[in-house]
């Protein structure tokens, strides 16, 4: 069913807010999108997309362009201390999703932006504030300073961790603090990633390495504690170098090539009793912010944007779309978010002599056991991939300025 004078405005100009309009356009809903930032762009280094979120950008029909500015892996490898354990082929979820795609976080907001920029149900506005909200209208401050209102029918929170839409509207959420710090890089050259694809564990923490197919490579670091974690607080690039080096040969060289390119940040978690209130309601991040280390943060974002807009499409009130909306995707996106904890505090955490010798023997255990793999990275990727793909491609045009 098309939303046809539906009006939508979605607060949030990052993947989430881009991906919420062109899907909300597809159903006929009149997008306004508002972003604080004055210009498009993407903060953030790099990103993993898996065959879920995938599913989403392909029913969009971006596939192509997103393939010309990325790398295509096909193969999961976790090693633990230098040696190899578990190297695992992705599934083929049909409509050639047997992949995870790794590119620069601002090669897939070009993607998503130039999209909605064909679309005349999309009216993008960088450097417009959210100030308020009363009587349901949206207070906004321009770019010159004037502020002006906007009225809507619903309006989508996709403002990430620190959302103004959520701390507006009162939806019973803490932002959580992770012990865990990530260290996120581009460094030179496409051969470093390609010999060491996947994460690789250790006594220090975690390291993981992708090409990303523009002769670059991602490189992330990861610790809860120890001397890693301590050089990353003092950011103290000689000592990231050396302890990089033994966890992942050739790293201690590609992070002396990429000083102005890392980004050393803590890890925090949204978590938010309820996503929705009146006609206000959330997704991605403001909703259910993770830890990366199971990948999903983005996926998860998309996976939210491509049910919301279903529910929308459906025959039915706008209030129970979105209630269904939420049944949908909190608790899939809860579970997630408590498994990517878990994978963090074993894989950062259980560091120690005795723990980690336990952890390690567990793991080299299971790799070596014919336990099928696909059922677990189902559960992780939250929905079926074919299903989410046929259902975006089912919500609406994709022709260029539908």
């Amino acid at each position: 069913m098309l939303r046809n004078g539906l009006r939508v405005t979605v607060v949030g100009g990052g993947i989430g807010g881009l991906s919420t309009a062109l899907l909300l356009s597809r159903i006929g809903a009149q997008v306004t999108m508002v972003e604080r930032v004055p210009k498009p762009g993407a903060a953030g280094v790099a990103i993993a997309l898996y065959p879920n979120g995938l599913a989403v950008l392909y029913g969009l029909g971006l596939r192509e362009r997103l393939h010309e500015r990325a790398f295509a892996v096909r193969r999961g490898m976790y090693s633990l201390n230098g040696r190899v354990v578990l190297d695992i082929a992705f599934p083929d979820f049909g409509h050639g999703l047997d992949h995870v795609l790794a590119l620069t976080r601002s090669a897939l907001h070009q993607v998503l932006y130039d999209a909605t920029r064909r679309s005349r149900h999309i009216d993008a506005r960088f450097g417009h504030e959210v100030i308020g909200m009363a009587d349901g209208r949206l207070h906004i401050r321009g770019p010159t300073g004037v502020a002006y209102q906007l009225r809507h029918d619903l309006v989508v929170g996709a403002d990430g961790v620190h959302s103004t839409v959520r701390a507006a509207a009162g939806f019973a959420a803490r932002r959580v603090g992770s012990p865990s710090i990530a260290l996120r890089a581009l460094v030179l050259g496409e051969g470093f990633g390609q010999t060491a694809i996947g994460e690789h564990w250790s006594r220090l923490g975690i390291a993981i390495a992708a090409p990303l197919g523009d002769g670059t490579s991602y490189l992330a670091l990861g610790a809860s504690r120890g001397p890693l974690k301590t050089a990353l607080q003092c950011r103290d690039l000689p000592a990231l170098r050396r302890l990089a080096g033994t966890m992942l040969p050739g790293a201690d060289r590609a992070l002396g090539a990429a000083d102005r390119d890392l980004l050393i940040t803590p890890v925090q978690e949204v978590r938010c009793a309820r996503w929705s209130t009146d006609n206000l309601v959330l997704l991605g991040d403001a909703a259910h912010a993770m830890t990366p280390h199971l990948g999903q943060g983005a996926s998860s974002t998309l996976l939210d944007a491509a049910a919301l807009a279903a529910e929308l499409s459906r025959e039915q009130p706008s209030d129970l779309a979105i209630a269904r909306y939420v049944a949908r995707r909190k608790p899939a996106a809860t579970r997630v978010q408590n498994g990517s904890r878990m994978h963090a505090l074993v894989s950062e955490r259980f560091t120690g002599p005795g723990l980690r010798q336990l952890r390690d023997t567990t793991i080299r255990l299971a790799g070596r056991l014919p336990l099928p793999k696909e059922p677990l990275l189902r559960s992780i990727l939250q929905e079926d991939p074919a299903q989410t793909f046929t259902s975006v491609r089912h919500l609406g045009p994709v022709s260029e300025g539908d």
